[in-house]
């Protein structure tokens, strides 16, 4: 059914429960891979500053990249956990997450994709848009939009 499962994850809530919805898949269906994605995105025109303040945005940068390598890492023992026979995969990519995750989705030919949904609504969905709209209109795979559970 389902041969490559791309997730990407962000450390939210909703990128928590995309996983976790995976994780249940598992129990009907066997993937050859799942791919956990994490994009860490970081301003290019900051990239052109110089001197003491250079220094402290690539600190910063380091410090993002290595809060995106903890997140992946949280996602894969979640499957190891389950002691699943699927190979996992963990990548970490630099840029505007929309854009590389459907470029992560066709890279890697899969087959479902599976995203937590943001929650904005309203004035702030439209100035700051959905990733999970946003990639659902653009991959040619299919989607699973995860949800949070309305109280």
């Amino acid at each position: 059914m389902y041969k490559r499962i791309l997730i990407p994850i962000d450390g939210s809530e909703g990128s928590s429960l995309a996983v976790d919805h995976c994780i249940r898949l598992l129990d009907e269906i066997r993937p050859e891979k799942i791919v956990l994605l994490h994009v860490t995105s970081f301003p290019s025109q900051l990239e052109s500053y110089s001197g003491k303040l250079g220094a402290a945005l690539y600190k910063i940068k380091d410090q993002i990249q290595e809060h995106g390598e903890e997140i992946l890492a949280i996602a894969k023992n979640k499957f190891a956990e389950k002691k699943l026979d699927v190979p996992v995969e963990a990548k970490l990519v630099s840029g505007d997450p929309k854009y590389e995750i459907v470029r992560e989705a066709e890279e890697c030919a899969c087959d479902l994709l599976i995203i937590g949904s943001s929650g904005l609504s309203g004035v702030k969905k439209f100035f700051i848009g959905s990733v999970s709209s946003h990639v659902a209109n653009n991959v040619k795979c299919t989607v699973t939009i995860v949800k949070k559970k309305s109280k």
